[in-house]
This record gives structure tokens, C-alpha cells and sequence, in this order.
């Protein structure tokens, strides 16, 4: 039914859904955070310290394997985005107040000999400051020449070409001129020939310079209200530490934690002056620890594709995709230009690598679990993304991702780390857009659990977790197709070659097939219960992928999704984290892309194959959406409702 009552009611779920995703109730934040430390981030930090800084941490040049060129095609070309190098902090009121703090406690006699260290640093900082925010210093121009030095030396025939054009534009940010300026500075020193364009002002803000709304970042920061909750700093180890009498200096500070996060916020940006680590040794590493993933929590929500807000997040930045797009075809087809260089900040960088896909960067975490996520690693001082073109002689385009000079993928793209540029801009731009409820289909499959076109095309086969499998007519007429009895029945899907249908069944973990064309005999496929056996957290969706394989979920904790094969078995077993849940699944073979419902969250998630998402779509009006089906050749989705057992048939444009 397309009436105007169905489209208001939609129109308010979805805006009720969004304001609860952006605003948090007041009081305590009542969220719970994994109580474990991650391993691999821990490790990192203890490798270098200076990465607790996190987007302060000074540029690393870490090189690493690369994967050898395809015969026949040699580098013509390459787009970057770079974050300034090095720069200096914002003082504001904090650098007063911790040399105001220190100095009396240095006048009462009460600071120890670290403390005393401390206190030097901490008026060298000041010094080195001198009253200017956010400047490039000495280390940010050595960082950006290196970086521009090593991009000469990599790719010299580039750089080489007949008409040696290099563009360069900039944030108007002085340090991010001054960044362009060494970086461009070194490729002149390497080859004066070359016709460089520099350029700055506020036409080139709208894609050198995005950032979150503001709605974003009141959201965001109830959430790391609530990650202070549960990780609260060592206050005493702090204390101890500096101090030779605590609780006489805490009569003094009146507020040691707020002091302690001050000094932090020093010691972080220390070593952009080339100053040694000593501030950050000051905090214990668990402090580290916590203070740093608290601030990757921050980069990640607020610049990043997160579930929660990425969706806003990325709509600004999309100008800087069509920029790279248009600018990269141009050189393409006339090869006027050899590099476009664009220099801006670290919000921009992240949001530009998740917006395309960049792996590490890209995947879609929430607020529980973007925990662990190292953002020093993707957006330090001088933080940058190459984009690498070759062609062949048949004219054949091929592109290559660099973050920070490592080698890198795509998480939409299958292959890699080299991609034919046609499809890597097709996936860019493959973007559906969910439109209104075209029609809500009553039908009297009771609790319905999973959807697939019927092995004739007409009309589509219906899971029921209470007796098996149903035909439904696209009118919503139901009949038995293959029933039986407390069949805890939760996913369907039908091979294309034979037309066998397949089930799986919860709990049993089992997954069967009922074989074309009499659909009156069943065998057993497999049993996949390595988890979820004899519960109702098992096997939840399947569909089919290609050859002789599909794709089989396990609902949740964990949420696995598998890739089974008839021939060879499992062939891919992964845990998706960008999903609470698989509630179920449809791949479509056309995009390669494979859909997953998320009843929990109420949203249906267009993902890759591995389970990593790319984008969400919000459907709070379905009550348990168990079940779906993608539609091409009408422009829609449809989606099961448990509860109601209705099908709600979604328009999608551009599907």
C-alpha cells in the first residue's frame, strides 16, 4: 500500500532512530566497554611510546613488503592527500595552567626529582610554543621533505614525463602551506625542471577541509564521558610520582586528574619539537593505554565510517572523491599532469580513506568495538594516502593504495593490492539510497525467518522457525512447500544452477538440502555447531555465493559467518564486528556484495564478502527483520518481519 499515512509513519521511525543515535540521555553513560585491552594495540605502544600521542604522533616511515607490479604496466600518474607534518599545540588555558600548578608546588618544596624534570619540559614546551597554535615546526618540514623525497625517488619516471606537471593545493591553514611548500620544495631539489602550481583558498577548503557537524561531536563525546567511567586514570601513581607529599600537593592542585590529562595533553605534542619521550613516561602504560585508545575512540567516531555516525560523517567528504575521480580521468586522457598533490588535516585524510575503503581505515566499527583501532598508525603527523596509476600498452589502467608509503587494500573491492581503476570508480560511486515502503504484503508464514526467490521465479520460498519452508506469492498468498513440524527453520536459499533448495536449522546447527525438481526428499548437508549448538543464538541466514559455495551465518556471540563450499567444506570461516548480529543474508551476484540484516539494531547492511560493512541503512519501523531478499529488476529489498510475518517491499534508487 503507498499511502501517505505509510510514508509519515517512516518518515518518524526513522527520524526518532536518528536522534537516539545522536543524542545521549543524560546522567552516568551507561555503556559497557570490553573490559580486555587488545593485545596487538598494546604491543604497538610499547614498541614506540610516542605513538600514545595517537594524531600527535610524529611521522613514522615504516616500509614493508610490496607486491610486485603486473608485467607490462609501468606508473604514470598518482593523486595524494596528505595531513601536514609536525605541529605545535593549542595552548589556550592549559600550558598556563600546569606551569602555574608545577611552580607552586615547586615554591612549597613538593615536587620530586621527576617532578622537577617535569617542570623544565614543561617551560620548554611553553618556549618553544611561543604563542603560536597549531605551527609547523622544524620536525614537520623534515617530515614533509621526506616524505616528497621518497615519492621522487619511487617513481622518478612519473615525475619524468614530458610535461613534469606536479599541482599542488592547500588547506589555507598556514601549516599546511608551509607543508606543501618543503614537500614541493624537495621534489625541486631532486629536478628543477619541473612545472610545479601552487595554489590555496577557500574553493579548495570544500576538499582539503571537512569536519563532523556538531551534532556528531556532542554525541561522541557522551561516549568518551562514559569510556572515563570505566577506565579511570591512576591518579595516585601519577601523584606519587611527582610529588614527595600527594596529599599536601592535592591540597594545592585542588584537581589532580584535571592536571594529569593536562600534562598528558603536553607530553603528547613534545615531541614535535624534537624533544625527548620523558613527559610520557611519567604515566603508567596502562595509563598509555587508555588515554591513547580513549583518543582513537574520539578520531574514529567523530571522522571515520562508523555505524553510529558515518553515515553523516562521509556525505562532506564525497567532494573530495569526485575531485581524485575527475582529476585522475583527466590525466588519463590527455596525460597533462603528472601528480596532484592536496595538503589538509588528519579529520579529512580519515574520513576521505573510509569514505573509499582504505583497509584498517574503512571498516565499520561501533563504540564498543572501534576499541583497539590504531589510529597512530593512520593519521600521525604527515599522515598521507598515494594513489598509484599504471597503464599498459593496451591501454589498461591499474591503481595501487599507499597509506603512510605501506602498501594497501580496498575492503570493497575483492584482489588487490592492484585494481582496475573502471572498477575501483565503480565502487566508489555504487551507492543505493533507500527510499520509501512501496508496499507492506501480509502474509501467514508464522514468524518469518528467511527469504529467497522460488526455484520457478514466482513468488518467493518463506522461512518459518516454527514448521520449515513456505511459497508466498508477491501478494502474499502462502501455501507449504517443504513443512514439518517444530522445524526450527531460519535461512533459505536455492542453487541457480539445479534449483535444490537449502535450509538451515538453529540450534541443530544443520544444514540441509531438499532436492529439485519434486522438492520431496531432504539430505543433510553439513553441521556447522562449533558455536550456537542446542540454542537460539545458531545458524540464522544462508545464501547462495557461486560455484558450489554459500554463505551460512551464525546469529551472534559469536556472530561467524561462513563460506562453505559442497565440494571442499569450509572455505572461509570469519567473526563480523561491524554487525551485532546475523539475523540474515543475501548476496547479490551482480555487485558482489553481500547483504546482512542486523534485527538487533534494526538496520540492513550492504557488506564484502567478509562480513566488513560499507554502507547501513536504518529501519526501525520493522519490529524483528529476519529475513531478506534483493529484489534488481523492481528496485527494491524486501525484508521479513518475525513478529508479523509481513514483507515489507523497500524501494532502493540506484540499486
Amino acid at each position: 500500500m503507498r499511502t501517505t499515512v505509510l510514508r509519515a509513519f517512516v518518515a518518524a521511525a526513522l527520524a526518532s532512530f536518528i536522534s537516539s543515535a545522536l543524542f545521549a540521555q543524560p546522567g552516568r553513560p551507561e555503556i559497557k566497554f570490553p573490559a580486555d585491552k587488545d593485545e596487538e594495540y598494546e604491543s604497538l605502544l610499547e614498541e614506540n611510546i610516542l605513538r600514545a600521542g595517537v594524531s600527535t604522533c610524529p611521522y613514522e616511515y615504516l616500509p614493508g613488503a610490496e607486491t610486485p607490479v603486473p608485467r607490462g604496466f609501468k606508473p604514470f600518474y598518482i593523486s595524494h592527500y596528505g595531513r601536514h607534518g609536525s605541529r605545535s599545540g593549542w595552548a589556550r588555558n592549559t600550558y598556563s595552567y600546569v606551569l602555574d600548578e608545577f611552580n607552586r608546588a615547586y615554591d612549597e618544596g613538593l615536587l620530586t626529582e621527576d617532578g622537577e624534570a617535569a617542570l623544565t619540559r614543561i617551560a620548554q614546551i611553553i618556549e618553544n610554543h611561543d604563542e603560536m597554535d597549531g605551527r609547523l615546526t622544524l620536525r614537520g618540514q623534515k617530515e614533509m621533505w621526506g616524505i616528497g623525497s621518497r615519492m621522487y625517488d619511487k617513481y622518478k619516471k612519473v615525475f619524468r614525463s614530458v610535461s613534469r606537471r606536479v599541482r599542488a593545493v592547500s588547506s589555507i591553514s598556514p601549516r599546511c602551506i608551509v607543508s606543501m611548500n618543503a614537500f614541493t620544495g624537495a621534489l625541486l631539489a631532486r629536478d628543477n625542471r619541473l612545472d610545479i602550481t601552487w595554489d590555496t583558498g577557500e574553493q579548495f577548503m570544500k576538499y582539503c577541509n571537512t569536519d563532523d557537524p556538531p551534532t556528531i561531536k556532542l554525541a561522541v563525546r557522551e561516549v568518551l564521558r562514559a569510556y572515563g567511567y570505566a577506565f579511570p586514570p591512576d591518579v595516585d601513581a601519577f601523584m606519587q610520582r611527582i610529588f614527595k607529599d600527594p596529599d599536601a600537593a592535592g591540597e594545592i592542585i585542588g584537581d589532580p586528574e584535571r592536571l594529569m590529562r593536562s600534562l598528558f595533553t603536553m607530553a603528547r605534542i613534545s615531541a614535535s619539537f624534537d624533544m625527548d619521550d620523558f613527559l610520557l613516561r611519567l604515566f603508567t602504560m596502562d595509563d598509555l593505554y587508555h588515554l591513547s585508545e580513549e583518543m582513537s575512540m574520539d578520531l574514529y567516531l567523530r571522522q571515520c565510517n562508523s555505524v553510529e555516525w558515518g553515515d553523516i560523517r562521509m556525505e562532506p567528504v564525497q567532494l573530495l572523491v569526485d575531485d581524485v575521480i575527475e582529476k585522475a580521468d583527466m590525466a588519463i586522457t590527455t596525460g597533462d599532469v603528472q601528480v596532484d598533490l592536496r595538503f589538509g588535516h588528519d579529520w579529512q585524510l580519515l574520513a576521505f580513506c573510509s569514505r573509499i575503503g582504505i583497509e584498517g581505515i574503512g571498516e565499520r566499527r561501533d563504540q564498543t568495538n572501534c576499541l583497539g583501532w590504531p589510529g597512530f598508525l593512520y593519521t600521525p603527523f604527515g599522515g598521507n594516502l598515494q594513489i598509484v596509476f599504471y597503464h599498459n600498452n593496451k591501454g589498461d589502467v591499474l591503481v595501487k593504495f599507499f597509506i603512510n608509503e605501506r602498501e594497501t587494500g580496498l575492503i570493497g573491492l575483492e584482489g588487490g593490492p592492484y585494481y582496475y581503476w573502471e572498477d575501483v570508480k565503480n565502487a566508489w560511486m555504487y551507492h543505493p539510497e533507500m527510499g520509501e515502503v512501496e508496499e507492506i504484503v501480509h502474509t501467514s508464514v508464522p514468524e518469518v525467518s528467511g527469504l529467497c526467490l522460488a526455484p520457478d521465479g514466482n513468488g518467493f520460498l518463506a522461512a518459518s522457525d516454527e514448521n520449515g519452508l513456505y511459497r508466498v506469492s508477491r501478494h502474499g498468498r502462502t501455501e507449504d512447500f517443504f513443512t514439518e513440524e517444530s522445524m526450527d527453520c531460519e535461512g533459505v536459499t536455492v542453487d541457480p544452477e539445479n534449483r535444490d533448495v537449502y535450509y538451515v536449522v538453529e540450534g541443530a546447527q544443520e544444514v540441509w538440502r531438499v532436492i529439485a525438481p519434486d522438492y520431496y526428499n531432504k539430505e543433510l548437508v553439513c553441521v556447522l555447531d562449533e558455536f550456537g549448538k542446542d540454542t537460539n543464538l545458531g545458524l540464522e541466514g544462508i545464501t547462495w555465493y557461486e560455484d558450489d559455495e554459500f554463505f551460512v551465518g551464525n546469529q551472534m556471540h559469536p556472530a561467524i559467518l561462513y563460506r562453505y563450499s559442497l565440494s571442499k567444506g569450509i572455505v572461509d570461516q570469519v567473526e563480523v564486528k561491524s554487525t551485532s548480529e546475523i539475523a540474515d543474508l543475501c548476496y547479490d551476484p551482480e555487485t558482489g556484495y553481500l547483504w546482512i540484516l542486523d534485527s538487533e539494531r534494526r538496520t540492513v547492511n550492504m557488506c564484502n564478502i567478509h562480513g566488513e560493512m560499507i554502507h547501513s541503512y536504518p529501519v526501525p519501523f520493522i519490529d524483528n527483520a529476519e529475513a531478506i531478499w534483493l529484489d534488481r529488476g523492481n528496485s527494491c529489498i524486501w525484508i521479513g518481519d518475525d513478529t508479523s510475518g509481513n514483507l515489507y517491499k523497500i524501494h532502493f534508487e540506484n540499486l
